[in-house]
């Protein structure tokens, strides 16, 4: 999940969120190193104005909880984190190419339980 991820905490100085993390699967699918930048500022258009509507999205207080959006090939999760007085200061993004398969050739990894067997405990 890691190369998929997007890190970005609140500014305090603009109020936007800046980037602070991005895995190598997202670089890619961004085509751009997203680390530093405001995307809620970027100018539309810019491969990294879509995060900023999600990141625009999840930040008001009326929208509680995670936030799926889909832009052409890109299909993103926002989820918020807030402060103890309902600020949304963090938010978690991860994005992903949609249809499914083109970042790692398509490989799907089951799940199993601890000791591989399926439906029981290990």
């Amino acid at each position: 999940l890691v190369p998929h991820l997007l890190l970005a905490y609140r500014d305090e100085e603009t109020d936007d969120f800046r980037i602070e993390f991005a895995g190598g699967a997202a670089r890619r699918l961004l085509s751009l190193e997203p680390v530093g930048v405001l995307p809620e500022r970027c100018p539309s258009g810019h491969p990294l104005a879509w995060l900023g509507t999600g990141f625009v999205r999840v930040r008001r207080p009326a929208v509680p909880g995670m936030i799926w959006m889909r832009e052409e090939e890109r299909l993103g999760l926002f989820l918020p984190y807030g402060a103890a007085d309902g600020r949304v200061t963090m938010i978690l993004a991860g994005i992903a190419r949609w249809p499914a398969g083109g970042d790692d050739g398509g490989k799907v990894v089951p799940l199993r339980t601890g000791d591989g067997s399926r439906g029981e405990e290990g």
